[in-house]
């Protein structure tokens, strides 16, 4: 293996271990609450006096529920920095 292959290999390690690090320094977030759902819905009805409340409840609803089903879909455990950049390392 040539000098720039092993440097790679020690980079990547070194960059797996500071990502290992900050994830474990980053408290997971819960799953979103009716309180969220709901949050979110009154600022979107907000926008305009035009949006229906009911359309507002159900795009939040979505909003919440799509980005969970991703969650579990793609095993997301970090933050989308920490997370995009494992990808991007073939670690994840």
């Amino acid at each position: 293996m040539s000098n720039c292959g092993i440097l790679t290999q020690i980079w990547r390690l070194l960059m797996a271990g500071a990502l290992a690090a900050l994830a474990a320094c980053s408290p997971q977030q819960d799953l979103s609450t009716r309180d969220d759902v709901l949050g979110l819905a009154q600022a979107l009805a907000a926008l305009d006096p035009n949006v229906d409340p009911a359309e507002a409840a159900r795009a939040a609803r979505i909003a919440y529920s799509y980005t969970e089903q991703l969650v579990i879909e793609y095993e997301i455990v970090d933050p989308p920095l920490v997370h995009n950049t494992k990808v991007n390392m073939g670690i994840k």
